[in-house]
């Protein structure tokens, strides 16, 4: 009876320090501090008056193993310290990381698989040794040490192998934690380092980061809106419907467009921005996040409007009602008719003739010198061409100052480079607001890799 009360008793001390120990791990300690809890824990519970830790060093040449004396209320004292190679031979905690088991001894002086005499030089008779392996490597090992000779249990090695897992799933979380906290900083310091502005978003649009462009170009730190919906935040109370429909798009991870809204700064100033979106998967068990990029279009806007404004005004005094043909760029203006007279306000001179070109083709941004891979490019319906230039139609302010543009049918591309000249404002059809783009052609792709992605 008295034995079995001693079980139960043992038993019910076992659980109560498992659970100390995994509220333990949750207050997040050190994992210096969390490896001498776990070391105390197992040399109190268990009354062994020695135990210690193996860490494992060098890349895994070498192993370090501390052992203490557990004194009354799991206090430590006397630690001794030695470093030795990875040799499964002449160490207990090597042979257990090697083995990848846990290894008991009752007599360590008669062991012949591994001879360990640092233990033994420490007055060790029997000992219990649990390895910690992390994503599949040695990580150390968690051993109670007896000067008297002791045959340990099962319950005795399955509650030191319970503080082990519970050691190792720590340590794998705080290492988990720490190199996403390092990703984070390199992914804002690369954000940092661009003078895009760059923002990324949770999957409700609440704001999660800003880069150092946005910061400067709104007023605002990042910290100042974090955790706030970025319509509510930043963005001008018209473009929230729009914008609405295009982040759904971007969650729903549809090819990216562009979408010119105003941003609001601190002071109240708006900005217009042509923003683009993309889905970026989180790491493993984390939620995906938006990211939106754009460039500041505010002043190319007031310059397009006044030159609009202008137009418009040469337009009423020559008493011409009609919006005068875009010009292709690099082109001269087809001359008026004879009966007109003179040439009409608003025209450009154009070197070589026009013609209309109102044909779907394919063009993609080019940014520095490097050729766009065959997936950026998009159709835009054209409206005239020379052999000067080419002009188009977007849906939306133009975010890049040259261009890429493959002409003729899919099976026979000729791809030319393109400076933009020109962007004015006009409408569509149906009377959507759209953007004719004039470009002058700068140069002949001899051939685009049809294979780059």
């Amino acid at each position: 009876m008295g034995s079995q009360l001693a079980h139960g008793d043992a038993r019910a001390r076992y659980q109560a320090a498992i659970v100390a120990f995994g509220r333990r791990t949750i207050a997040r300690p050190t994992l210096a501090l969390l490896m001498q809890d776990a070391v105390a824990l197992v040399g109190e519970i268990l009354g062994t008056g020695l135990a210690g830790v193996t860490e494992v060093a060098d890349g895994g040449r070498n192993i370090v193993t501390r052992v203490a004396t557990i004194g009354a209320g799991g206090k430590t004292a006397n630690p001794v310290s030695h470093r030795m190679p990875m040799n499964p031979v002449g160490s207990m905690a090597a042979f257990a990381l090697t083995t990848a088991g846990t290894v008991v001894t009752a007599d360590l002086a008669a062991e012949t698989a591994y001879q360990d005499m640092f233990l033994r030089n420490l007055g060790v008779r029997s000992a219990l040794c649990v390895p910690i392996h992390l994503n599949r490597e040695p990580l150390g090992a968690l051993g109670v040490y007896c000067p008297e000779p002791r045959r340990f249990g099962d319950e005795e090695a399955g509650f030191v192998e319970v503080i082990s897992h519970l050691l190792a799933a720590t340590i794998a979380r705080v290492h988990a934690e720490d190199e996403m906290v390092q990703q984070r900083r390199l992914a804002q310091a690369v954000l940092d380092s661009v003078d895009a502005i760059a923002i990324t978003l949770d999957r409700q649009g609440r704001v999660l980061r800003m880069n150092a462009a946005g910061g400067h170009l709104l007023g605002v730190s990042s910290p100042e809106v974090e955790g706030q919906p970025f319509a509510g935040a930043l963005l001008a109370p018209k473009a929230a419907e729009p914008f609405t429909a295009f982040f759904r798009e971007a969650l729903a991870e549809k090819e990216p467009r562009g979408l010119e809204v105003d941003l609001v700064a601190k002071d109240g100033t708006l900005h217009s921005v042509c923003l683009r979106g993309a889905l970026l998967a989180g790491p493993t068990g984390s939620p995906s996040t938006v990211l939106l990029t754009g460039m500041d279009r505010t002043e190319v806007k007031r310059r397009t409007d006044e030159l609009l404004t202008a137009r418009s005004r040469e337009k009423h005094a020559s008493g011409e009602g009609a919006e005068p043909a875009t010009a292709g760029p690099g082109e001269s203006a087809a001359p008026p008719s004879p009966a007109a007279g003179k040439p009409v306000p608003g025209y450009d001179m154009r070197s070589s003739p026009r013609r209309a070109y109102q044909y779907r083709q394919l063009i993609a941004p080019l940014h520095g010198d490097q050729l766009p891979p065959r997936n950026r490019f998009f159709e835009v319906i054209c409206e005239d061409i020379s052999a000067g230039g080419i002009a188009f139609r977007l849906d939306s302010l133009p975010d890049f100052k040259r261009v890429v543009v493959a002409l003729g049918q899919s099976a026979q591309l000729a791809f030319f480079t393109a400076d933009l000249v020109r962007v004015s404002e006009t409408r569509a059809a149906d009377g959507r607001r759209q953007f004719l783009v004039g470009c002058r052609f700068t140069g002949r792709i001899r051939q685009l890799e049809p294979g780059s992605q």
